[in-house]
């Protein structure tokens, strides 16, 4: 009899050891059927998820050429605006040529510009250094500081002056399409004094330049419209007066 009631024990043990088995069995295939299901969910981050690879992979393409630069030439129409001691004085139609030229080593580059203006005897120059924060070329999205040293000629009341100063500056660009696209650049000059003058003064000098410029581009060649504007003060014996020149410039930059 206590056999019987140890054998049926034990058939009762082994029929829930493996009811319990089948069940975790079932319970594993189910959890594997929906960890492999295919849903909408799914399909969107995976393709959400190959965009952003794609997009990491055009940024930070290595096989491109690491050496690039461009040249370019341009034509501006403007207006000078100078006030002193609360007066002020408006010149329109001004016009002036300029040109610009850089060159990059993968992030590192250098920039050159020339602007002259025979209609109010105004000249400057500029050159800086550049490094490349991101983006992989000049004819693609990027953004690029640069810190550098200028020079311009200016003529206030009456008198030819020199100044040389620091400045440094921001640049973005961003391309809406294959062949459209915007830029900015900012450019803070860093206070200076000029040179003693004729009258063996000195005179203090400090400002910044903003402009926008909106282009489209054939190839290597970029056809680009440019409003700035230009603030400028300067400082002789306690006297301030400012100077703005905004306007218009038109250009053609051709990539190499």
């Amino acid at each position: 009899m206590k056999l019987i009631f140890v054998l049926v024990l034990c058939s009762l043990f082994a029929s829930h050891v493996h009811a319990e088995s089948w069940w975790r069995y079932i319970a594993k295939i189910q959890s594997d059927r929906s960890r492999d299901r295919f849903t909408i969910e799914d399909w969107l981050f995976t393709k959400r998820r190959i965009r952003l690879m794609d997009k990491w992979l055009a940024l930070n393409n290595s096989s491109k050429s690491i050496f690039e630069g461009s040249i370019e030439a341009q034509s501006w129409d403007y207006e000078n605006e100078t006030s002193s001691v609360g007066t002020t004085t408006t010149t329109e139609g001004l016009t002036g040529l300029g040109g610009e030229a850089q060159l990059f080593l993968s992030i590192f580059g250098i920039k050159g510009g020339y602007f002259d203006s025979a209609d109010e005897s105004h000249s400057a120059w500029r050159g800086s250094v550049n490094l490349r924060l991101f983006g992989t070329g000049l004819q693609n999205t990027n953004l690029t500081i640069g810190y550098g040293y200028a020079g311009r000629r200016e003529l206030l009341s009456g008198l030819r002056q020199e100044f040389e100063y620091q400045y440094a500056e921001g640049q973005m660009t961003l391309y809406l399409l294959s062949w459209l696209g915007i830029e900015g650049v900012y450019r803070q000059y860093l206070t200076t004094d000029s040179a003693l003058n004729s009258n063996g003064l000195r005179t203090e000098f400090s400002g910044n330049w903003v402009s926008g410029m909106a282009f489209i581009e054939l190839g290597r060649l970029r056809l680009f419209g440019q409003t700035f504007v230009e603030k400028l003060e300067f400082t002789e014996s306690a006297v301030v007066s400012e100077r703005n020149r905004e306007g218009l410039m038109f250009g053609l930059r051709g990539f190499f």
